[in-house]
């Protein structure tokens, strides 16, 4: 996996005790559950937890690609404030991922929806975006129900033992 730099989206302190890094898909069922799991963790232990997004939409997902381009237009238009308020009600709303509800999205949020709108039909950050999916995928990762901790690999049925493991686990006993 590639370090985190400042282009990153991340919420959380720099100098957490743990890392999460997850590749997602706005429409996928199993990445909302990391990013649940995700939002979860991070409300339990704010100031040992940093949280990592990184794109990974995924070709048999229709909207996937155009909500990726619409997060990444809010974050440049809004900061990162904005795409956390946005990658949330992205996830929050997954059925209604067309790209006239993109820039409605954006505007429940005060974001600026021509903005969206534009970058959407334009195609915006397609590039970018698809480079960090092919990072993703030189990383080792298969699917969205993937999550690196501290740099280290979990897919599938083996995310959720590692939480329990490797952040729960620890977390908790650094109370």
């Amino acid at each position: 996996m590639s370090p985190v730099t400042p282009d990153d989206h991340a919420r959380g302190p720099e100098d957490a005790r743990i890392t999460l890094v997850q590749y997602g898909d706005f429409e996928c069922p199993f990445g909302l559950q990391i990013h649940q799991i995700a939002q979860e963790m991070r409300e339990a232990f704010p100031d040992d937890l940093r949280v990592v997004f990184r794109h990974f939409p995924l070709k048999y997902h229709p909207h996937a690609l155009n909500a990726a381009i619409a997060a990444e237009a809010v974050a440049r238009t809004g900061g990162e404030e904005a795409f956390w308020a946005y990658h949330d009600r992205l996830y929050a709303n997954q059925l209604a991922l067309r790209p006239a509800q993109l820039g409605e999205h954006a505007e429940a949020i005060g974001a600026d929806r021509e903005a969206v709108d534009q970058a959407v039909q334009e195609e915006e950050g397609k590039t970018s975006i698809l480079a960090q999916k092919r990072g993703g995928v030189r990383a080792g990762v298969r699917s969205t129900l993937s999550l690196f901790i501290d740099g280290e690999l979990y897919q599938d049925d083996d995310v959720e033992d590692a939480l329990v493991e490797r952040v729960i686990k620890p977390l908790k006993e650094g109370e």
